[in-house]
């Protein structure tokens, strides 16, 4: 029997929270969790990648922290948080004083900063993982999934709106 892959630097690209109904969100929660919990203790996970969005990389940047795994905050622009709900606003600024190292690419927002972004992560990253209801085939979550199914990286895909997780050259 041969070992698991070691995954070193693992990121997350996935849906905002209004893109999912309140049982994706807390069936989302829950997978993204034992996701995580089970890439640390099976795969040599070092380093937790978020991009900082509300929703599920939030969630994963939460989770990281939960399980004491070192968090990298990929920040499209530092003004990112500017447009959210106080708390929210409060969530962010906690999550990025936790984080270990930080990525920022830019002060004000431009779509063009959340694309680069997202190749930053994937750049820097061993693993994805996609939270990602694959019934849809726009935004950024999607052109993260393509993009990462081009460069042939090894992605977990959590469908919350099928309930199904799938792997692509993970094992």
């Amino acid at each position: 029997m041969t070992a698991p892959k070691v995954f070193p630097r693992v990121m997350l690209t996935g849906h905002r929270p209004q893109a999912l109904t309140a049982s994706e969100q807390a069936w989302s929660k829950q997978q993204l969790y034992n996701t995580l919990k089970r890439l640390k203790a099976f795969h040599g996970v070092e380093e937790v990648i978020s991009g900082f969005a509300l929703g599920a990389d939030t969630w994963w940047a939460q989770y990281a922290l939960k399980l004491e795994l070192p968090l990298a905050a990929y920040i499209p622009f530092e003004t990112q948080p500017q447009p959210w709900r106080p708390k929210d606003q409060e969530k962010w600024g906690i999550l990025r004083s936790s984080a270990a190292r930080e990525v920022v690419l830019g002060e004000n927002y431009h779509v063009g900063l959340l694309h680069a972004r997202n190749d930053a992560m994937i750049k820097d990253s061993e693993l994805a993982v996609a939270l990602w209801k694959q019934s849809v085939s726009k935004g950024g979550t999607f052109s993260a999934v393509q993009k990462l199914r081009k460069l042939e990286k090894p992605l977990i895909l959590i469908d919350p709106e099928l309930k199904l997780i799938t792997t692509e050259r993970v094992s």
